[in-house]
């Protein structure tokens, strides 16, 4: 399954990436306390977010160009190896949920620290690809403003 071109744009928003990432805390912290209307609340946020602004028109800024750069590296990725970095991720995640929601405190601690230090990796890297691969970068952006228009 492929996320519209109009979707990514709206999630390279200075604002609303920054915000995910806010909120990935705040879910973080209401599984913690058991507070399920939060956590359901702050999930919701997180996937709703990219329609609380507009589409972003340029790319300025780390978060932006590293969102850029997640798209170039799915749409250079073999979708095996796409396959294997969302498993781990799921078992990442799901460890960390199992965590938080069990109230064991020094491995929710460890694995939000993981979670994040793993995250801020990974967009690091890829925060790279667009200078590195400008054809292929200037395709996804190109497809991503054509569909922009065309809706």
């Amino acid at each position: 399954m492929r996320l519209a071109d109009s979707y990514w744009r709206r999630r390279l928003h200075p604002a609303g990436a920054w915000l995910r990432v806010l909120l990935f805390y705040v879910l973080a912290w209401a599984l913690w306390r058991h507070a399920w209307a939060g956590a359901v609340a702050a999930a919701g946020a997180i996937v709703t977010c990219p329609w609380w602004f507009p589409p972003s028109k340029r790319v300025d800024g780390f978060l932006p160009r590293a969102l850029l750069g997640e798209r170039v590296w799915l749409d250079m990725t073999p979708p095996s190896a796409r396959a294997g970095a969302l498993l781990a991720m799921c078992l990442l995640l799901g460890a960390l949920g199992w965590a938080l929601v069990a109230g064991q405190a020094f491995p929710a601690l460890a694995l939000v620290v993981v979670v994040t230090v793993l995250r801020a990796g990974f967009l690091a890297l890829v925060a790279r690809l667009p200078a590195a691969d400008p054809d292929t970068t200037e395709k996804t952006l190109g497809r991503m403003l054509a569909d922009a228009e065309g809706a």
